[in-house]
């Protein structure tokens, strides 16, 4: 585990779903990081409070391999896992058998098929915690769900922070 700075987290969160192919993210995340980071927030698809909440100063990042085995995977931010309501309390382990049993919705399932095709480190999945106790997705489940369905550590970026307020526990 590495201590980081934000940018290449905010960097990752900006193309997260908007990219074809992992070469794509890769030509992306060069031409921005050439760019003046006071720009960047033309880009950015924000939920909510959650962009300035979430790189702000106080927010510690780090650059993880995640197992899902030993790290508990749940979804507490938000209100929807997958593009499905309701999902609040949804755990990780939840999420991939629900997907090995068809039971996602057909496009979610063609789109976590598609990433299992060429699962590489990046984008990374983006991960946020109050604590290192159960790490909640950010940005990137579907990437999360294909790297565990393959029994893989998950590539990503955990931001601890203790006062999340747009971080819903349950």
């Amino acid at each position: 585990m590495k201590e980081i700075d934000n940018t290449e987290v905010k960097v990752t969160y900006i193309f997260h779903g908007r990219v074809k192919s992992p070469e794509d993210f890769r030509r992306k995340k060069e031409e921005l990081l050439q760019q003046d980071p006071s720009t960047w927030g033309d880009n950015i698809y924000n939920y909510e409070k959650s962009w300035d909440e979430f790189f702000k100063d106080e927010v510690k990042w780090y650059k993880i391999e995640v197992d899902p085995k030993t790290h508990k995977l749940v979804n507490n931010i938000f209100d929807s896992l997958c593009m499905t309501d309701d999902r609040l309390g949804v755990s990780l382990d939840e999420m991939v058998t629900e997907y090995k049993e068809k039971k996602l919705p057909k496009s979610e399932v063609n789109t976590i098929d598609e990433i299992r095709k060429n699962l590489v480190e990046e984008p990374r999945v983006i991960l946020i915690a109050n604590s290192w106790g159960k790490l909640s997705v950010f940005d990137g489940w579907h990437r999360a769900i294909a790297f565990a369905a393959d029994n893989r550590s998950i590539p990503a970026y955990v931001g601890i922070g203790k006062d999340f307020t747009a971080l819903k526990i349950k």
